[in-house]
């Protein structure tokens, strides 16, 4: 098995019910303001997670990593 530390995923996971909660937002029912400022949220986590993720990239060394880029969403 692999010497890289995983991540076991249960339901406490806080991700999950962050994932969980955006997939079923209806943002039909949004008022415009309401939308503009979900969308700013939600840059500020892409960018706050791309930090995040190039840190934690940074202090992996243990060999068996493949870096790759990671889309913007």
């Amino acid at each position: 098995m692999s010497e890289t530390a995983q991540h076991q995923t249960d339901g406490h996971d806080i991700s999950l019910k962050a994932v969980n909660a955006l997939s079923t937002l209806d943002l039909t029912g949004l008022s415009f303001v309401q939308l503009r400022r979900l969308h700013k949220v939600l840059l500020q986590a892409c960018e706050d997670i791309e930090k995040e993720t190039v840190v934690r990239a940074d202090s992996d060394n243990s060999g068996d990593t493949v870096r790759v880029p990671s889309p913007r969403l």
